[in-house]
């Protein structure tokens, strides 16, 4: 069954710092929660281009057992545009009972000083309560994540 969750958060830096925090996303993630374990690493493709595969492990997320990781595949970015879109081919949701799982990103500028990041997440799966838990648990970790990135942006003004 295909379903889909949109959210939208609010960010207090400018779309321009965003979008370059989120086409080095391999470079802010380990700072989100140093000491973690939390890794990301491009293993097929060049780092930011479509068709690459990011192999992302999960160190210190809560309730991911050990070894936990997800490779996902960057399908499209458009720089004028500020849109990105992936999707999980191993691991991740892959593993809790999902068939598909990706996500689409647009940024829209508020002003000069503020973003609005806009996400939504395409999913299939069995419909379960392991599948149930995890979108819950997407609903509310992603935009913890993206107020992490965004505070990571605020206290180190010379990244991006």
């Amino acid at each position: 069954m295909a379903s889909a969750f949109d959210l939208s958060v609010e960010m207090a830096v400018p779309a321009s710092r965003l979008w370059k925090a989120l086409k080095q996303f391999h470079e802010v993630f380990p700072h989100l929660a140093p000491g973690t374990g939390d890794t990301m690493e491009t293993v097929e493709g060049k780092a930011g281009q479509p068709g690459s595969i990011t192999l992302i492990t999960f160190g210190g997320v809560k309730g991911a057992p050990d070894g936990a990781y997800a490779k996902e595949k960057l399908i499209s970015l458009d720089d004028e545009a500020m849109t990105l879109s992936s999707s999980e081919v191993a691991g991740g949701h892959l593993v809790l009972g999902f068939t598909k799982w990706g996500s689409s990103t647009k940024l829209t500028p508020i002003g000069d000083k503020k973003v609005r990041l806009e996400i939504r997440v395409e999913y299939e799966g069995d419909g379960g309560p392991v599948c149930d838990m995890a979108v819950e648990q997407a609903k509310e970790g992603m935009p913890q994540m993206f107020r992490a990135v965004e505070a990571y942006l605020l206290s180190n003004r010379l990244f991006c």
